[in-house]
């Protein structure tokens, strides 16, 4: 044990002397902890029932999309509670995605040229122009030329979303023959709002506590995912900087001189290990801090949870890194493999898009990622179930037996050589 130790502090001292090893255990990690105050797809991303505001004409529907419903763009030039309404009521049908943006300080060419940009340039289903005089034309019982609705690519869906909004503006119109103004039109919408929407239902518990749901969220692991992916490198480049005193050590000789002494390979490796571990400790530590200072949006993981995934994906990254360059034997050629490693694992885990509507076959290799698996506990700790933590845990043990194996593998075959 004591030269176990020994070596554990020396090797330590001598990393947090090594500036790159500095910048990727410390400073880089910081930077990739800032991506998670990101709006990410969940954040942008409306659901049934819920209307999106945009900040101005120019936001890109493509970055925010959830493709499963059709996105409307809607230039609001009403800017009524009426208008207001109607969006409502087509986000509720649950097919489409509605997307509002005020533009009453706009004039009708300003919007109609941004409108036809957006159809160029941006992705999305359908366009909805709405002008101010469209409660005028509400009240005079006939809606003339206050709403546009524009296809913007070929979709069955658009019919639908015609139909449907030609449905409300005739309820609206009906409605408004009854009252003078829109505030009690507005309650006379809501009225028959519930009693179209009122049913009875029966609530059904189910306790799933115990199931492992093999489904990423990326709606809400979309920026983590991002964040992992810099996080990865920056662990498998750290390995690099513990592997690189490692073959320093064998180039001048210290391994030879610690084998003369009463400490054995097994020590030697073992104190290896423990400079791996501490490595991964310093470095999730660092990103714990950062994620506690200057993550300033709800990520949906608590701290312990986050560290807690971060620490083990670390542990695999730090250790795989300098098991490859055990078995290369060439530091130079662990970095190469190393960056291809980190490319392809992000990729095929899906840290940066979703790979849900992937094949079966993709999708089999996706969980062969470790990243997958992170992201996977990740959805499953936000759903509060259990099985997330003994399904991360066994999924590191056995990611951690098969790259100590491949080491060894590869030790003693250099030293054969």
């Amino acid at each position: 044990m004591y030269y176990i130790g020994t070596m554990t502090k020396t090797t330590i001292k001598l990393l947090l002397r090594n500036k790159g090893f500095l910048f990727f255990a410390l400073i880089l990690p910081i930077l990739a902890t800032l991506i998670l105050n990101v709006k990410d797809a969940a954040d942008e991303t409306n659901q049934a029932g819920t209307v999106t505001e945009l900040e101005n004409m120019d936001v890109k529907l493509a970055y925010l999309n959830d493709y499963s419903m059709l996105s409307v763009k809607v230039y609001d030039g009403s800017n009524s509670k009426v208008a207001q309404s109607l969006l409502a009521e087509l986000s509720q049908e649950g097919l489409f995605q509605v997307y509002r943006v005020d533009t009453h300080n706009y004039t009708a060419n300003e919007v109609l040229e941004n409108a036809k940009s957006s159809a160029m340039k941006d992705k999305m289903g359908a366009i909805l122009i709405i002008n101010n005089s469209f409660e005028k034309e509400l009240f005079a019982g006939k809606i003339n030329d206050s709403i546009t609705l524009y296809a913007t690519e070929d979709d069955e869906r658009f019919d639908l979303l015609t139909q449907t909004t030609e449905s409300i503006l005739t309820k609206y119109v009906a409605l408004g023959e009854k009252v003078e103004d829109s505030s009690k039109l507005i309650e006379l919408i809501k009225e028959s709002s519930d009693a179209v929407y009122k049913v009875t239902s029966t609530e059904y518990t189910v306790d799933n506590s115990d199931s492992t749901n093999f489904d990423v969220d990326f709606g809400k692991t979309g920026v983590l995912g991002y964040a992992l992916a810099i996080y990865s490198i920056a662990f498998l480049l750290s390995g690099i900087m513990i592997l690189n005193v490692i073959f320093k050590e064998k180039e001048q000789l210290v391994y030879t001189r610690i084998m003369l002494t009463k400490a054995s390979a097994l020590s030697y490796m073992v104190a290896k290990a423990n400079v791996i571990f501490l490595a991964t400790f310093i470095e999730t530590g660092v990103i714990g801090v950062a994620y506690q200072l200057l993550v300033t949006r709800t990520a949906g993981l608590s701290l312990p949870q986050f560290m807690f995934l971060i620490f083990l994906m670390g542990l695999i990254f730090n250790s795989m890194s300098v098991c490859i360059g055990l078995t290369c034997n060439d530091v130079l050629s662990a970095t190469y493999i190393s960056f291809f490693l980190w490319m392809t694992t992000a990729l095929l885990g899906g840290l940066y898009f979703d790979i849900s509507p992937a094949s079966d076959t993709m999708q089999h290799i996706a969980m062969l990622m470790p990243q997958r698996w992170t992201l996977l506990s990740a959805s499953m700790m936000f759903q509060g179930n259990s099985m997330a933590y003994p399904t991360i845990l066994i999924v590191t043990i056995s990611y951690m037996i098969v790259i100590f194996v491949i080491g060894i593998v590869g030790l003693k075959v250099n030293a054969k050589e």
